[in-house]
């Protein structure tokens, strides 16, 4: 995580580069996907995207993330993961 400008939301150093842009159709991934070893209820969603920077929304504003904390994010599908260097290990799921 590169930024928390504000409780609510941080900014992470990979966007649509690295991510799939198109949203998720599936209810058990929201958005563009969502911070692997936290709920979804949590809140910690990628919910936007840019080209080099994704923005992820934070329910709980008294969440412990901080800049330099290092995220799994879990994409709504592979899409263009794999040729941006993520992997998925087998049987994973949200």
């Amino acid at each position: 995580m590169v930024s928390r400008p504000a409780p609510d939301r941080a900014v992470i150093d990979a966007g649509s580069k690295v991510f799939v842009y198109d949203p998720s159709i599936h209810p058990e991934v929201p958005a563009h996907g969502y911070v692997l070893g936290w709920a979804t209820g949590s809140g910690l969603i990628l919910e936007r995207l840019s080209e080099e920077h994704g923005v992820i929304h934070i329910k709980d504003p008294t969440s412990p993330l901080r800049v330099g904390d290092r995220l799994a994010i879990v994409p709504p599908h592979g899409g263009s993961a794999g040729g941006a260097g993520i992997t998925a290990r087998p049987g994973t799921q949200p």
